[in-house]
């Protein structure tokens, strides 16, 4: 004998049976996860220095493989880079953020990744702080000009300025040898026919053109 189900029923039944084979039922939602890219390398960054601590000039970071990841972040030192954009599947373009220490100083630049992990530039990036000229000797120079001067401070040059140039007040513009710390240039002062009363401002300019000036030290 073949029992019929009420029509109600029935319909109940049949809903469960298409829910279940479609995989409802009120089960946990399907999780979507990043589909892991290739490998990526990096290379080298252009330019590795920036003449200033504010940041803000465009650098490029060379590698490989870019357009099979998803780049998310460059950082600096720990501080994020703006505006990242992939130019191509060697080139990254971006901003360059302020100095995290506000001092000059050499950081790592990292590149992360959604997909690919992240990788490091260790030590590739060096903010370059203005010359911090604090002493002078001799104090008294010959109008003769043959006196060498030497003058102390700090970041007086790049790494690599061999020399740079120092304004004597108005009387001059010369050139001084800098030594491998860049702690200290040496010039000889000036001939000068008209010596200056009083002191004489000094002006220490690498060869990024940044600046600092020393007065009240020599004469």
């Amino acid at each position: 004998m073949i029992t019929r189900l009420p029509w109600a029923l029935s319909a109940v039944v049949l809903a469960t049976v298409l829910l279940t084979a479609c995989g409802g039922g009120g089960g946990p939602a399907p999780v979507s996860t990043p589909v892991p890219g290739p490998a990526f390398t990096l290379a080298a960054i252009s330019p590795a220095i920036s003449p200033g601590l504010d940041g803000g000039q465009t650098v490029v970071i060379e590698g490989t493989n870019f357009l099979g990841v998803d780049i998310a972040q460059v950082t600096f030192g720990g501080s994020e880079g703006g505006s990242v954009a992939v130019l191509d599947d060697g080139n990254i373009e971006v901003i360059v953020p302020p100095s995290p220490s506000g001092a000059t100083e050499v950081v790592d630049v990292i590149v992360r990744s959604t997909n690919a992990g992240e990788h490091t530039l260790q030590g590739a990036f060096r903010y370059q702080g203005p010359p911090q000229p604090f002493g002078v000797g001799p104090a008294l120079v010959s109008p003769t000009g043959l006196t060498p001067v030497t003058i102390a401070g700090e970041d007086l040059g790049l790494p690599s300025d061999e020399v740079i140039e120092i304004d004597f007040g108005t009387i001059a513009t010369l050139t001084g040898t800098l030594n491998p710390a860049g702690d200290e240039v040496t010039a000889f002062a000036p001939v000068t026919s008209s010596p200056p009363l009083g002191f004489v401002q000094l002006t220490v300019r690498n060869s990024a053109g940044q600046e600092g000036v020393l007065g009240g030290q020599l004469r």
